[in-house]
């Protein structure tokens, strides 16, 4: 990333990176919830994949550019 530079990112981490991290925050709760404290590699991608598609998306993205 150029110096100097961050703040063109700002939008994308409010817009698009923000939904994501909260989706997933809520996935490891339901996990904890349910007393499960060890996720594999595959449950992580799989809960990962679904929330990224969830949250990553044209209308986010959009909306973030504005």
């Amino acid at each position: 990333m150029p110096p100097h530079s961050s703040h063109y990112l700002h939008p994308l981490d409010v817009g698009c990176f923000g939904p994501l991290k909260e989706a997933y925050s809520r996935q490891v709760k339901d996990l904890i919830s349910a007393y499960i404290n060890h996720v594999s590699k595959f449950e992580f991608l799989y809960a990962f994949c679904e929330d990224f598609f969830a949250s990553i998306t044209e209308r986010n993205i959009y909306k973030a550019d504005l």
